[in-house]
């Protein structure tokens, strides 16, 4: 009971301590000029290389992803640092300071916006399907201050104290987010969203713990989220693909793709949702491919489930039995 309560105090005391430093990080970084961000941020970046967890959670994944076929995997984790520090203080400056939102936002160029004004002229609303890759919290950003109705279906941190900051900097940036949890609850905001012709956003590449499906990721069984897909099914809103990608003078790029469809009619509606998350796992990967320094590679998203779990999911859904002529 005695080591319990040590336990539970030394988390407690390390969520503290998190939870200050980050409040004071994102103070200090909202009064810098953007211009010194950008080396601080790059600076930091190469720091993080030195961090054995991080390092090697992420030499680990890439060698599961390319089978040690990586090119240049040193420099992609000193990408991937930098990356992470260089959004973070973006972000953070958005939120907390007003004159920088339009000098960042001026930054942003958009592709295919035509895909994403096509699927609204429906009336059934966008599921919206990214990744943790670039500084993706500006990709909501942007499309909320270019007039899309965008809410976004947020997990939040274990850190409570971290949490409740959290939810202050998404209030300043007023993108209105749905809680993942209360699950009930999360799935009648969605739907009262896409009744209103709204865009519903969704981080698609972390590893779902609970009601996941395993699809090919890279060409291994990888968990991931079928929300989207079922959502779509009943629904009838349109499966879009976006992604925001960092260049090397700090712009970004926010590509819309088109929407992801299902053309087999004959499948059941199990077939439909493992078919649909697979093609948007798909594109999500091929984004990853593309630009791995942007993508943070630290997810344990290749972690397989319990011999029990697999038995249970397996009379379900299809992606474990499906033949070669199903999967065509």
């Amino acid at each position: 009971m005695g080591l319990y309560f040590l336990k539970d105090g030394l988390k407690k005391f390390r969520y503290l301590v998190e939870a200050v430093s980050f409040f004071i990080t994102s103070r200090l970084i909202a009064v810098i000029p953007l211009r010194i961000h950008y080396g601080m941020g790059r600076a930091l970046g190469k720091i993080l290389y030195f961090f054995p967890y991080f390092k090697n959670r992420i030499k680990k994944n890439l060698k599961i992803a390319y089978e040690d076929d990586c090119p240049q995997t040193e420099k992609i984790i000193h990408g991937i640092g930098e990356n992470l520090c260089l959004s973070f203080m973006e972000t953070a400056s958005y939120s907390l300071s007003k004159i920088k939102q339009k000098s960042i936002l001026e930054n942003i160029t958009v592709q295919g916006r035509d895909n994403i004004d096509k699927a609204l002229n429906q009336g059934k609303g966008v599921l919206l399907v990214t990744a943790h890759l670039g500084n993706f919290t500006l990709l909501f950003l942007k499309l909320r201050r270019e007039g899309y109705p965008i809410h976004t279906v947020v997990k939040g941190s274990n850190n409570p104290f971290i949490a409740k900051q959290f939810h202050t900097f998404i209030d300043r940036i007023e993108v209105p987010y749905i809680p993942v949890e209360p699950g009930n609850i999360c799935l009648k905001k969605i739907r009262i969203a896409l009744q209103g012709n709204g865009i519903v956003a969704f981080l698609v590449d972390e590893k779902r713990r609970r009601d996941g499906i395993y699809v090919d990721f890279f060409g291994k069984p990888a968990s991931t989220t079928r929300g989207p897909a079922t959502i779509s099914l009943r629904s009838g809103a349109s499966i879009i693909p976006a992604f925001i990608v960092r260049n090397l003078d700090n712009t970004h790029d926010l590509f819309i793709e088109e929407p992801i469809q299902y053309t087999n009619n004959s499948l059941s509606q199990n077939e439909k949702v493992f078919f649909l998350t697979q093609q948007y796992s798909q594109v999500v990967e091929k984004y990853i491919r593309r630009y791995p320094d942007l993508w943070s590679w630290t997810s344990n998203k290749w972690k397989l489930p319990r011999a029990n779990q697999d038995k249970k999911s397996r009379g379900k859904f299809f992606h474990f039995g499906l033949t070669s002529e199903r999967k065509d």
